[in-house]
C-alpha cells in the first residue's frame, strides 16, 4: 500500500459507459427535456426505464411529463 492509493489495487470496476452498453442503465443523456434540466450526463437503471416505458403507452404521456 502506498500514500498515493491508500486503499490498495483495484479489484475490478465497473463503467457508465459499459453499463449502458450492457444495457445496464439506460442514457438519458439525448432527451430534450433532461438536456434542458441537467448539464452532465444522465442515465437511469434498466429496471426504471420500464417502468417510463410502461407509462409512457398511456394516453397522453411523454418523457418529460413522467
Amino acid at each position: 500500500m502506498s500514500c498515493e492509493n491508500p486503499f490498495g489495487e483495484t479489484i475490478y470496476s465497473y463503467s457508465r459507459a459499459q453499463a449502458i452498453e450492457d444495457g445496464v442503465l439506460v442514457d438519458l443523456s439525448q432527451a430534450d427535456s433532461i438536456r434542458q434540466h441537467w448539464k452532465y450526463p444522465f442515465a437511469c437503471t434498466s429496471a426504471v426505464w420500464a417502468i417510463i416505458e410502461e407509462a409512457l403507452q398511456r394516453p397522453g404521456q411523454d418523457v418529460s411529463g413522467i
